[in-house]
């Protein structure tokens, strides 16, 4: 697959593939690029299913398909991904999920697609012998990390790979100026004194988010005067 040259005056069209149901990071991440890149001038849209994660996208005005791969035994799904690839004549797909790699790096060739990235922000092996392996090593044409440890343990256990892995930490917007403001705020809701040292947590509540790592070292620190606060929910 060739590669994409993007000058000041370039518009490119950018298809995001989502495979999620539950808003998380991964789908906040994905919302801020669609915004920023259609505020931009480029046209962007986002392929997801029916559910928390479209709605929420549409109510941000950015539009979305339903058009997406099913699994990897749905034949039908991926072909008509791939004739709707063509038809909107996509840049760029941008895979927020590696669940339905295998279909969408084919679907990509088959309606040339020029470039083809995943956005991985878990740390994990490299997937071993496998259809979603070799469309990794074979598909994409770039890999997005949010921390050098995932680009480290990929480039490790594949080096062949680890030239198009490119680590871009998540944005966070300054809330600066009203600090103070929402300190004080937070501090009154959860009913804790300013004296007190607060630590926190923020995600979806998932085994792998790691909250169990940090409740336990909340309890071996045994900080005096200190609270601990997680917020967010899950199963």
């Amino acid at each position: 697959m060739g590669r994409i040259s993007v000058g000041a005056n370039t518009r490119v069209k950018l298809v995001i593939q989502s495979m999620s149901r539950v808003w998380g990071g991964n789908e906040k991440w994905l919302s801020i690029v669609a915004k920023g890149l259609s505020g931009r001038g480029h046209e962007v849209i986002v392929s997801c299913p029916s559910g928390k994660v479209r709605e929420r996208l549409e109510s941000m005005g950015i539009v979305v398909t339903g058009v997406r791969p099913r699994g990897g035994v749905d034949v039908v799904s991926g072909l008509s991904f791939a004739l709707w690839l063509r038809y909107a004549h996509a840049d760029a797909l941008l895979l927020t999920s590696w669940h339905s790699i295998a279909w969408s790096t084919l679907a990509a060739r088959v309606a040339g697609v020029h470039k083809v990235v995943v956005r991985q922000g878990i740390v994990r092996d490299f997937p071993g012998a496998s259809p979603r392996s070799y469309a990794l090593r074979h598909g994409v044409t770039d890999v997005i990390v949010n921390s050098p440890e995932i680009r480290d343990v990929w480039a490790r256990s594949t080096p062949e790979v680890a030239g198009r892995i490119h680590v871009v930490m998540n944005a966070v917007p300054s809330t600066r100026p009203k600090r103070n403001e929402l300190r004080a705020r937070l501090r009154s809701e959860l009913g804790i004194g300013d004296s007190e040292i607060l630590f926190g947590g923020a995600g979806n509540l998932f085994a792998r988010k790691g909250f169990d790592v940090l409740l336990e070292a909340f309890a071996d620190a045994d900080i005096d005067g200190s609270r601990l606060a997680i917020v967010g929910d899950g199963y």
